[in-house]
């Protein structure tokens, strides 16, 4: 037996909004997540027929849609408790 004990839950946990859906995890790896996003720029792919020159890649810079809010831990075990939405 061991005398370990458990690590107590954290106290709060981050809301991560991307690009208009939300996702939860620990504050530290959102945090993570924001930094990388902040160096990443914006891409688009445009089909067009040979007859209009072929397919276009766009990359540009422009702030990505993603924000962080905290929320706390109980807010975060009622989500977890209460599951994935009824679309009814």
């Amino acid at each position: 037996m061991t005398d370990r004990k458990p690590a107590p839950p954290e106290k709060h946990m981050a809301k991560l909004t991307i690009a208009y859906r939300d996702y939860v995890m620990p504050v530290a790896e959102a945090t993570k997540v924001i930094q990388c996003m902040e160096k990443a720029e914006r891409y688009m792919f445009r089909y067009r027929s040979e007859e209009q020159g072929g397919a276009l890649h766009h990359i540009w810079s422009e702030d990505p849609l993603i924000s962080m809010q905290m929320i706390s831990h109980d807010t975060y075990l009622q989500g977890k408790f209460t599951g994935q939405p009824d679309d009814s």
